[in-house]
């Protein structure tokens, strides 16, 4: 169970030899229908050092089960007093679970010797197995930063009279979190309820752990209903995200089915020559339904194949493209889109250019109007790419991962996880975009200048698939693994129905 501590301010002194807790009791009633009623009675002795306004508790509700799933308890505080009178609290959301803070933040509280009452519901914290069930509790917490000089629990179980001592099953542990020592004595009382004392003070961060089992039928197991309802109720953003997943899959493959598959095939004829009314990179374009680097290339090529450029090699691997005289004449004849990157090639009356770094900014205007020309001669009359549909794929997609976070209700996920979910989503189509132009780099690098551009684009993508790695890692400490599946299952599909 839970942790604790004492708050004060931030710049108060530690003096563990004056401030401390003088008894730390637990009375423990664990219902029939497996809820537990717990009372805690803790004495402290108050300087006006850490112990200025008062104490809080910290009561974990977010655990894991046996097989590694979360899952949360219910906590609901009951009564709060100091000496037997009503004293002011608040609670507080934490990261896993509820601080309860006890006292007034405008009233100091004198030197003296104090007894705090807390009395609160739970449930969720029972273990039952096979032959027998059980509790097991961290009565006291292993997070104060004062001595505890005395620890002890009382375990009220429904029917206690009507049990045989010897069938009751009770230990524990003191000491550290981790520690397997037992200095406590357990025992059981009058009405036959088990009694736990520790036989030792404890030092700061220490406390006593107790275990008690006891026979089957005592305590009513939660039933099928229950427990999918605690279920729904636990995995309540990992259900929305997968049903937000659902959707989107659904969604593409309902357009997929109308408008992306690709028609019957029919009767296929080979040719032996290219198409006359299209030039190779027209060809090339209309093949991948989409421009690259090679369109250009074939562009280039057919003008020096038509005579109307010479590509002349360099020292290494540079080039350079040069007009002839017979395009200067006009007696060659080149596609519209060809004739629209030669304009830009050789702007100003020039007649040759180098492919270097220097001429980039001609290099990628004549790149970007053969793109243009070739879109505007061929898409929407020899295909459709469809894109406006993944638009809505998209949307789907954040809004889905988006309400999953929200509506789940647990607002410290809420700021990280959203962020993280804006992120990743452009991060990764960025990242995809990376990792398709360097394994497109290494297929082409022949020679040793386009090896090293190949490992240049390598290097140069390591940091951001890093980020993209760290990114998802992140999300899954903010939400959960399974989150990081969803999110992933959702870029995945808007990349794949994209295609």
């Amino acid at each position: 169970m839970p942790a604790s501590n004492l708050f004060g301010q931030d710049d108060a002194s530690s003096d563990e030899l004056t401030e401390q807790i003088l008894s730390y009791g637990s009375d423990i009633t664990i219902h029939q229908d497996a809820s537990m009623q717990v009372r805690e009675r803790i004495k402290v002795r108050a300087r006006g050092e850490q112990i200025k306004h008062g104490i809080y508790r910290d009561f974990p509700t977010s655990y894991k089960d046996r097989a590694g799933n979360d899952y949360k308890v219910g906590f609901q505080v009951d009564q709060v007093l100091r000496d037997g009178k009503a004293e002011p609290f608040h609670i507080e959301d934490r990261s896993n679970g509820k601080r309860v803070y006890i006292g007034d933040k405008d009233s100091i509280v004198l030197p003296g010797d104090y007894t705090y009452s807390i009395t609160y519901t739970t449930n969720r914290q029972l273990g039952f197995f096979a032959g027998h069930d059980e509790l097991y509790w961290n009565v006291t917490g292993n997070g104060w930063d004062f001595a505890i000089l005395k620890a002890s629990a009382t375990v009220h179980l429904p029917g206690s009279r009507l049990i045989d001592p010897h069938a009751l099953r009770l230990n524990g542990y003191t000491g550290p979190q981790g520690s397997t020592e037992k200095a406590f004595r357990a025992a059981t009382d009058s009405h036959g309820n088990p009694v736990f004392v520790s036989t030792r003070a404890f030092d700061p961060r220490e406390g006593l752990t107790i275990v008690v089992g006891w026979p089957k039928g005592l305590v009513t197991e939660p039933s099928r209903d229950q427990k999918i309802q605690w279920f729904i109720a636990d995995n309540t953003m990992e259900l929305i995200g997968a049903a937000g997943t659902l959707v989107v899959l659904v969604y593409y493959t309902l357009v997929w089915f109308a408008v992306g598959r690709d028609g019957a095939r029919g009767t296929v004829m080979p040719l032996y020559e290219p198409p006359a009314e299209f030039s190779p990179a027209a060809v090339r374009f209309l093949a991948r339904m989409g421009f690259d680097d090679k369109t250009f290339a074939a562009a280039i090529v057919s003008m020096a194949v038509k005579k109307y450029i010479i590509i002349k090699q360099g020292h290494g691997e540079t080039y350079s493209l040069h007009r002839t005289s017979d395009a200067t004449s006009g007696s060659t004849q080149l596609a519209s889109e060809e004739e629209a990157i030669a304009d830009k090639l050789f702007a100003g009356g020039r007649s040759e250019i180098d492919l270097k770094q220097s001429n980039h900014s001609a290099i990628r205007a004549a790149r970007e109007q053969l793109r243009r020309a070739l879109s505007l001669a061929e898409e929407k009359t020899y295909f459709v790419t469809n894109a406006r549909y993944v638009i809505p794929g998209a949307v789907l997609s954040v809004v889905s991962f988006v309400a999953a976070i929200v509506m789940s209700g647990d607002f410290d996920k809420i700021l990280p996880a959203a962020f993280m979910c804006v992120w990743l989503s452009g991060w990764s189509f960025g990242v995809y975009a990376l990792l398709r132009q360097t394994i497109a780099a290494w297929r082409s690098a022949h020679g040793v200048g386009t090896m090293i551009g190949a490992v240049f684009s390598s290097v140069f993508a390591l940091p951001f698939l890093a980020g993209e790695v760290a990114g998802f890692v992140f999300l899954g400490w903010s939400t959960s693994p399974l989150m990081v599946a969803i999110l992933a299952a959702l870029i995945g599909s808007n990349i794949l129905f994209h295609h």
